[in-house]
């Protein structure tokens, strides 16, 4: 039996965003083609400045804050 993926992208350019606390039903790939991305997960937080991504797992409960950045995302 082939398992069936299935993945979508999205882009924003945010300013003074925070997401708050949430998650999401999918893995997530996260990243800022330009800027920098403030990511908590399990207590530990991460700066991803362009050229670093992040990968969440489906259902990890994460929280994403930035001045400025071009967000890019995939979902899984």
């Amino acid at each position: 039996m082939k398992e069936e993926w299935e993945a979508y992208g999205h882009e924003d350019e945010l300013e003074a965003f925070d997401s708050g606390w949430h998650h999401h039903g999918t893995h997530q790939l996260l990243y800022a083609s330009s800027g920098t991305l403030t990511v908590v997960v399990d207590g530990a937080t991460w700066l991803l400045p362009p050229g670093r991504g992040a990968w969440i797992p489906a259902a990890t409960p994460h929280r994403v804050t930035t001045a400025r950045a071009s967000l890019r995302t995939t979902y899984v």
